[in-house]
């Protein structure tokens, strides 16, 4: 075996010794709280075998639009998670578990540059953008060194809760209109009552008026 077969045998085991090394050492965590008002714009470098968790809050009925764009580097793998399905997931990273676990597809994707997508939180918990830079899960994106990933989230409030309040609204309207018209009537029924020619019980003092007046003059 000549001098280049030997520096290219020796390369080419130093590079599986490497892969090997990093498909089973653990992966760095690191997880950022944020608060998601109206706009959440960020650029992070994700360093080689590390998974980046955004962590916030969400209200059901709550819309959100997530923009995930990788600036520098090769693809990755993201996710998005509510309580318990984060626990399962870290539980797999860090090699406790070999379950499948669960995940919000709309949120998903493997081997991936950029993606963008909207989501309503189905319920009031907390929730993580997972960004993943490491060998796990299988089938993933195999790592090639650190990555420049920039996350922009948009909070649209709630929609529905709008519709909802728009829709009570527009039925106190109606309701409303209802009873205006309701007292229209009303008035009309009384003054066409007090249009009316005057009962007996209004007549009879008259009469009796009329009658002493007569007798009186008669005497």
């Amino acid at each position: 075996m000549n001098m280049k077969n030997v520096i290219i045998t020796l390369f080419c085991l130093t590079l599986l010794t490497s892969i090997t090394f990093a498909e089973f050492s653990v992966p760095k965590e690191t997880i950022q709280q944020i608060t998601l008002d109206s706009f959440f714009d960020e650029t992070r470098t994700i360093n080689d075998n590390e998974y980046l968790v955004y962590s916030f809050s969400g209200n059901s009925g709550n819309v959100i639009n997530v923009s995930i764009d990788v600036v520098n580097g090769n693809a990755i793998d993201i996710f998005l998670l509510n309580s318990e399905q984060f626990i399962n997931y870290q539980s797999i990273l860090l090699g406790s578990s070999s379950k499948d676990f669960y995940f919000f597809s709309i949120g998903h994707g493997n081997k991936i540059k950029s993606k963008s997508y909207s989501f309503e939180f189905p319920e009031t918990d907390k929730y993580y953008i997972m960004i993943d830079n490491t060998f796990r899960p299988e089938n993933g994106a195999i790592p090639s060194g650190n990555v420049d990933v920039k996350l922009t989230i948009t909070n649209e409030g709630c929609p529905s809760c709008i519709k909802a309040i728009e829709a009570l609204e527009e039925d106190l309207r109606i309701t409303q209109k209802s009873i205006e018209s309701t007292n229209e009537i009303a008035k009309e029924y009384e003054t066409k009552e007090n249009n009316k020619i005057p009962g007996f019980n209004v007549i009879y003092p008259i009469l009796i008026i009329l009658i002493l007046f007569h007798l009186f003059k008669r005497e």
